[in-house]
């Protein structure tokens, strides 16, 4: 953790391929869980509102449609930019983990040629497990929502904790094996086939360390959360004042700075918080896989377990 606290905070350059590997990773996968709880407890932010005036425009006015398809190609090659950067900035960043040193030269443009040859794997592992992650959040949430808006509960009440526990086990131990089937790819040079079964027998040999792992990463994630939010607040709020002192004294001038600096301020933040944080979360793990195929990784928890025994 140390090391990959110390990568993120001096090498700076690599927060730009940080904020696009935030696309993929999570906060230590415990997030996982937490957006599991949200969706049980607030069903509706899963779904989409229906508007029926943007579907009567278009009944109405054809000529919308051409703009609709261009917009659509638009989007399209910026979803495809986005999911081919975001994948190579995350093998880059896997690199960094196993070959670079806090304190080493890293030239972005070396870092960023570790993806050739192996990014397709990669975005196939990792839309692999995405697609596990997000079906195992269905297993354990949709049984939850039956309850919930029926008020059925039946014979079985038992088994809808069940499911809903197998979903976020599920969905946790894809989370933990994105990351390292996507390690043995890069560091290893593995297949997709040979990646996936290896990250399965790592990870049941050390499964007690990843857990403490993502929880630590998890609680991190929070803290400088928290520390965003704040930064947020502190621009926001005099942002507020000047606007609601620009609109009620008639200054249109002053209301467009004070509104386009604030809103620029935030956005670095926002940018700036991913991108620490997402090479902070890649180059954690990537220590922490190196360490586990050395057989260098060993759980706290089981030392203090192994501490209390024997003084017992």
């Amino acid at each position: 953790m140390r090391y990959a606290w110390r990568v993120a905070s001096k090498q700076k350059q690599l927060w730009i391929l940080g904020i696009f590997t935030s696309l993929i990773t999570t906060g230590g996968a415990f997030e996982i869980f937490s957006r599991q709880l949200k969706f049980v407890f607030s069903p509706n932010d899963l779904f989409w509102q229906a508007r029926w005036g943007v579907g009567k425009m278009f009944v109405n006015d054809y000529s919308v449609w051409f703009l609709a398809v261009i917009l659509g190609l638009l989007l399209l090659g910026l979803f495809v930019f986005v999911v081919f950067a975001s994948v190579r900035s995350f093998i880059a960043l896997i690199a960094v983990g196993d070959k670079y040193e806090p304190e080493d030269k890293i030239d972005l443009t070396n870092i960023w040629s570790e993806g050739e040859g192996k990014t397709g794997e990669v975005f196939l592992a990792v839309l692999f497990f995405k697609i596990v992650i997000w079906l195992s959040m269905g297993l354990s949430i949709l049984p939850l929502w039956f309850i919930w808006f029926s008020g059925y509960v039946g014979k079985l009440i038992w088994f809808y904790p069940a499911l809903f526990l197998i979903g976020i086990i599920i969905s946790l131990t894809a989370a933990f094996l994105l990351v390292l089937t996507s390690a043995f790819i890069v560091i290893k040079k593995e297949s997709l086939g040979q990646a996936i079964f290896r990250a399965c027998g790592l990870f049941v040999n050390n499964w007690l360390v990843c857990f403490e792992m993502a929880a630590l990463i998890f609680l991190i994630n929070w803290l400088v959360g928290i520390v965003a939010v704040a930064a947020t607040l502190i621009i926001g709020i005099p942002t507020l004042m000047l606007t609601v002192v620009s609109a009620a004294y008639g200054l249109p001038a002053l209301l467009s700075i004070s509104v386009f600096l604030g809103t620029v301020l935030i956005l670095l933040v926002i940018l700036l918080t991913a991108g620490f944080m997402g090479v902070f979360f890649t180059v954690a793990w990537a220590q922490l896989f190196k360490r586990m195929t050395e057989g260098r990784a060993f759980s706290k928890l089981q030392r203090i377990v192994d501490k209390l025994t024997r003084r017992i």
